[in-house]
């Protein structure tokens, strides 16, 4: 190797060549090179000592800006990928109160894309009913660092309510008290409705027809809403 950058170097009419290693960390990642052409140059001592720092710095700006491109990148796919599936990752704070949110977890609670959520605010939007259970649960599950499974009803704010499903897990960092937990929400209000609406016919067809057995409910409650009431027109006396 020594042999062809000594050609190279001749071919280019270096006359003098300095190569400082740059390390990130403990790791060697680049080098820096500085060739004189007009004439032989003796490059001080102390020159290298601030040519390594000045290349640390550079080599440190480079490295963040590769870092953050691929952060970028990943939110880029996570983001996609949660949008496909109409769900929305959060990473709630407590010693700050704060949430992170991307702009689809926003969305599934009525808040702005831009807007700055917190936990007080995110209570605010909860259905009173489920105000006090959800609250607990985050505070228990961070005191036992417990994973968080709930569904819960937000009210939006056109009045609408919406179900969610949001999963969690708290994040234990070294010996400090946890008080971050990460998770994921989705709306599952179309499956709730879907429920509710069997319950309500399940109860329907017990009234109708107290004769009505076990294995015809449940009969009743592997099908559709429609196969329910299908079931009890077809059954009805």
């Amino acid at each position: 190797d020594a042999a062809v950058d000594r050609a190279s170097h001749l071919a280019m009419g270096v006359r003098s060549t300095l190569n400082i290693p740059i390390t990130i960390g403990t790791n060697l990642r680049f080098v820096m090179n500085m060739d004189a052409l007009r004439q032989e140059i003796h490059w001080p001592a102390s020159y290298v000592p601030r040519l390594q720092l000045l290349g640390e710095i550079f080599g440190n700006a480079i490295d963040r800006k590769r870092k953050g491109d691929a952060l970028r990148q990943s939110e880029a796919r996570l983001a996609l990928a949660t949008a496909s599936a109409g769900a929305g990752p959060w990473d709630l704070d407590m010693s700050t109160g704060r949430i992170w949110a991307t702009p689809a977890a926003k969305a599934l609670y009525g808040f702005d894309r831009d807007q700055e959520v917190t936990f007080d605010m995110f209570l605010g939007v909860v259905h009173p009913a489920d105000v006090e259970r959800v609250r607990d649960l985050v505070m228990r599950a961070l005191a036992s660092v417990a994973d968080v499974v709930d569904e819960y009803r937000v009210i939006l704010p056109d009045g609408r309510i919406r179900w969610i499903a949001a999963a969690g897990r708290v994040q234990q960092e070294g010996s400090a008290t946890p008080h971050r937990v990460m998770g994921i929400s989705l709306d599952v209000t179309g499956r709730k409705t879907t429920e509710e609406a069997l319950v309500t016919a399940h109860a329907e067809v017990q009234r109708l027809r107290p004769e009505t057995t076990p294995a015809d409910l449940e009969a009743a409650r592997s099908g559709t809403i429609s196969d329910v009431w299908r079931f009890f027109l077809r059954a009805k006396p």
